[in-house]
């Protein structure tokens, strides 16, 4: 699956030099990625299976403020 999504991501969305991108691990989030949400957040409301886009990263993000912001249906 992850091989899939990589292919996708780099037909649809690949890397262009003034787009941001961020590293987690073996993945790249890149800005304008389609992403889905896995886990509930009712505090947020954001719920396992809706799917949203990133729309920043921060780079210089840490461990009390997010690196990336994804909009879910008008909700950022």
């Amino acid at each position: 699956v992850n091989k899939i999504n990589e292919a996708i991501q780099q037909l649809v969305n690949p890397k262009m030099s003034g787009k941001k991108d961020l590293q987690w691990g073996e993945h790249v989030f890149r800005s304008g990625d389609k992403v889905l949400q896995l886990v509930n957040h009712q505090e947020q409301p954001v719920y396992n299976g809706d799917m949203g886009m990133i729309s920043a990263i921060d780079e210089r993000a840490d461990s009390t403020s997010p690196a990336i912001w994804v909009q879910f249906d008008r909700i950022e």
